[in-house]
């Protein structure tokens, strides 16, 4: 019967809706003919025309009552009145451009931010990782660290831990070139086990994993290629499976492709196997990258009671390293994103920040205007308007306003995400699915949601307190005092809000300043870096390398302004590489993973290094020499503290008294000590670091590990300097790829581009911040004094000077600053805490930004204030008294 009565009734509510005008034509024609049967029966009864349809018409009880309830049983009046409301809202967005301009533009302003900086939260820390099941994932690491695994470590974990599916293993990331037929591809290869993509749960659309026999010491050499690699070099071949490519010189019979899709946090082109020899420095050292993926039903927690227990087992056959305490398995997605955590998060509370002082501006707007509008709804009221139903229109006309600032604010989403991604200077995980797709746009449409009603609720408060007799009585700008109350409640909770967001990016800002103090240890002024990397048949000699490096130096000496240039295998406060160092005759003294640098003898001087004791290198250091090294200033006071370390002996490639299989290296004597340079960035600090020249480093290290020259030249001018040093490696060696060249000031500035980043970007979004909060300021004290024009020339007119006006209206401003600041200031201690890990030699509470920052705000807060006094002094006292 219910569903009867809806497939009866529904078609005519549809009628009433869309057939409005025919349907009130009927409805019209309906009580006509009633009214005309109720007179013809009166008249029958003696009475005249006349008296008869007044009877008739008193008998209706007011004909347009009854239409309204005839209206009302059709159940689309909320409909009409909605579209009543909407064309009503259009009227008075119309007819207020400049209200609806700057509340459309404030809005788009903070609704376009948070929705970009959304897509950056949702893209990197909340979407799924685009494999199966991703939450089972975890990476095999250090507790409290992220250093990797040794292969003993990751083998025994492998071969005896009961919580895991798979676990695999990855390592050196290197670009090589791909050779088919004449055609020359440059590609990324990554060495990785046979369990790894079954941790990932990837199973190649094409081919096969690895055999066995393939990850194996000398076993048969494969390699499996991407979806886009085996598109772009080998045009989607269809026979690709078991095709012989030649990577690095090297053939390899293809494996296997996979799906289109796939992608790693190391960006590879392509897989090859890795091998492990067991006794090699490579598989000793902390190299090897692990990930596993959890059996079904196997938590977290459990895994990790479980690796506690085969730690204990693995400590007790192998032994532990100082500081080693166990295996901490973390969820690859936390992995992912943990670096990137906290500034995003800070990010995107600023954007928070922002768009909520963006809305309490336009909801300050909104009650200024509804202030002017009292006394329409105190006769609304007064006529029978139920609040709720003015509650509906404000709503009404707040969505009308956010529908325009949201729209506009995805536009500018578009422009601003695309700057703000190619503007981040970190590495980050998948930055092609940082996008504006619908739960970015949900988030948004919630947002705007959330406005609407917002403003609607402040613009509905404000009315429901309405006296009727007084606002009808007085005139409506004393009838504001409720307003004016919320209005500055508002601006006082927005210089809290911006003071916050200054004081965050005084103290990133203070942080950014002190790594800028920090000594690199080296002069970067007029100093260009050269990278080029190695074919693998030219690093596996140290003739041919040293050879090509002293032509590529002696054709840079002919580039105008040439002072002087050397060669080194890293780049220096960019790059790092580890190898174990021991001092010789002294197990107690000796590092694991050390700094090491292979240098030419005139590196020293072309950066501006000092030698603090003995010498550095020189031509007569050659293979057929005395083997030498030189060490750091760190090292220097760390091994042999104030005695002079020229002359003692020290062994690389061993360990607390280990000698690895492939560095069997005879003691180097120390012939000089050196200041120390930064390895990894303004923010690690100074690290031990040994050097040995080029010409004596040896083989079998340059083949397996160094890949790369970084040549070092300085010179006197800047103009066409990085078009000569392209020209001066092309000019050896036309093949030979250039991947860098810049300035080491850029190098050193690009170690801190995430604090810089971070700073900037924050303190935009607090200026931007205390910007709209002035505005709002500004127009409170602007409204407040439109109120008490008539008072202010009652008091002028009785003597008051224009001084004590200006005194009089800026203390108003300044009271509801004070209040401000001092909430601002109680928020940021509660806040700033969460800023530490982002922080460099300042303390989250750190006063002097606190009293500086509070001071900037409180002087722009007194600006915004001192422009309407000013007008407020100049009010002629007899306009003013005439003033209502």
């Amino acid at each position: 019967m219910r569903f009867e009565h809806w497939f009866y009734t529904l078609p005519l509510r549809l009628r009433s809706l869309f057939r409005r005008r025919r349907v009130e034509e009927e409805l019209s024609e309906e009580f006509e003919y009633h009214i005309e049967q109720k007179t013809e029966q009166y008249i029958a009864q003696g009475m005249d025309a006349e008296q008869a349809r007044r009877a008739a018409l008193r008998d209706m009880d007011g004909l347009e009552r009854r239409k309204e309830e005839c209206r009302d049983m059709r159940r689309v009046n909320f409909i009409e009145d909605l579209l009543k409301d909407l064309q009503f809202g259009l009227r008075q967005l119309r007819r207020n451009p400049g209200f609806t301009a700057v509340a459309v533009i404030t809005l788009a302003l903070g609704i376009g931010a948070n929705t970009a900086m959304f897509s950056v939260i949702y893209g990197v820390l909340l979407r799924p990782l685009p494999y199966p099941q991703p939450n089972r994932i975890v990476r095999l690491t250090w507790p409290g660290g992220n250093e990797d695994l040794t292969a003993e470590q990751f083998k025994f974990y492998r071969d005896h831990s009961p919580v895991f599916d798979s676990v695999g293993a990855y390592r050196q990331l290197t670009t090589v070139k791909l050779e088919i037929g004449k055609s020359v591809h440059w590609v990324k290869t990554l060495s990785v086990t046979r369990g790894f993509f079954s941790a990932l749960g990837v199973i190649p659309v094409m081919g096969r994993n690895f055999a066995p026999d393939e990850v194996l010491p000398g076993g048969p050499e494969a390699v499996i290629l991407t979806h886009a690699l085996w598109k772009s070099a080998f045009d989607s071949d269809p026979n690709i499976l078991g095709r012989q490519v030649e990577l690095a010189d090297q053939s390899f019979s293809v494996a296997g492709v996979l799906p289109a899709g796939f992608e790693f946090v190391e960006p590879a082109d392509a897989f090859i196997p890795l091998r492990f020899t067991g006794s090699s420095m490579m598989d000793r050292g902390s190299n090897t990258s692990a990930i596993a993926r959890l059996k079904r039903g196997v938590t977290l927690s459990k895994a990790q009671a479980a690796m506690a227990i085969i730690f204990k087992e693995f400590a007790d056959i192998y032994g532990s390293r100082p500081g080693e305490v166990g295996v901490a398995l973390i969820p690859y997605e936390e992995f992912l994103t943990g670096g990137y955590r906290p500034s995003l998060l800070m990010l995107f509370g600023a954007v928070g920040f922002l768009l909520l002082i963006a809305c309490a501006n336009v909801a300050s707007l909104l009650l200024a205007r509804s202030a002017s509008r009292q006394k329409e709804i105190s006769v609304r009221l007064t006529l029978g308007a139920s609040r709720l139903r003015l509650f509906r229109q404000f709503f009404v006309e707040s969505v009308l306003l956010t529908v325009a600032g949201g729209g506009a604010g995805i536009v500018a989403a578009f422009w601003m995400l695309n700057g703000l991604v190619s503007s981040i200077p970190w590495d980050l995980p998948a930055t092609d699915r940082i996008e504006l797709n619908i739960p970015v746009l949900v988030f948004a449409l919630l947002i705007s949601l959330a406005s609407s009603l917002a403003f609607g609720l402040a613009s509905f408060f404000q009315t429901s307190k309405l006296n009727l007799n007084s606002t009808l009585k007085e005139g409506w700008s004393r009838a504001g005092g409720g307003h004016t109350r919320m209005r500055k409640e508002i601006v006082a909770a927005q210089l809290a809000l911006s003071l916050m967001m200054l004081i965050g990016a005084g103290l990133l800002i203070e942080s950014l300043h002190n790594l800028y103090e920090q000594p690199s240890g080296f002069d970067s002024h007029g100093l260009y870096a050269v990278v080029t990397p190695f074919e693998k048949s030219r690093a596996s000699s140290v003739t041919a390398v040293w050879s090509f490096d002293q032509a590529v130096m002696q054709h840079m000496r002919a580039i105008p302004g040439f002072k002087s240039a050397a060669v080194v295998n890293d780049l220096p406060v960019a790059d790092q590489f580890n190898i174990p160092v021991q001092r010789a005759s002294h197990p107690e003294d000796s590092v694991g993973a050390m700094q090491f640098r292979i240098a030419s003898p005139s590196l020293f001087a072309t950066m501006g290094v000092p030698v603090l004791r003995g010498r550095s290198f020189t031509d007569a250091d050659t293979a057929d020499s005395q083997p030498v090294l030189i060490v750091s200033e760190s090292l220097a006071r760390k091994w042999w503290g104030n005695q002079n370390p020229v002359g003692d002996q020290v062994v690389v490639g061993m360990y607390r008294g280990r000698t690895f299989a492939d560095m069997t290296e005879a003691p180097r004597m120390v012939v000089g000590v050196v200041g120390d340079v930064r390895a990894m960035g303004l923010e690690v600090p100074m690290q031990p670091t040994v050097y040995i020249p080029v010409t004596q480093a040896p083989g079998n290290l340059m083949s397996q590990w160094l890949h790369t020259a970084v040549f070092l030249v300085r010179t006197v001018g800047t103009a066409g300097v990085a078009a000569a040093l392209d020209r001066a490696v092309a000019d050896v060696d036309s093949t030979q790829r250039v991947t860098m060249i810049q300035p080491m000031t850029k190098v050193v500035a690009g170690t801190v581009s995430r604090p810089r980043f971070n700073s900037l970007l924050l303190g935009l979004f607090a200026g931007i911040a205390l910007f709209l909060t002035a505005i709002g300021l500004y127009g409170v004290v602007s409204y407040w004094v439109g109120q008490r024009t008539h008072e202010i020339g009652i008091r002028m007119a009785l003597g008051a000077q224009k001084s004590d006006v200006l005194r009089m209206v800026v203390g108003q401003g300044f009271s509801l600053t004070l209040i401000g600041v001092t909430a601002g200031i109680a928020g940021a201690f509660g806040l700033t805490r969460f800023l530490a890990s982002l922080l460099y030699g300042v303390k989250p509470t750190d006063p002097l930004t606190f009293i500086a920052v509070s001071l900037i705000v409180t002087t722009v807060a007194l600006l915004a204030c001192y422009i309407p006094a000013r007008r407020a002094a100049r009010v002629d006292p007899t306009v003013a008294l005439r003033y209502e």
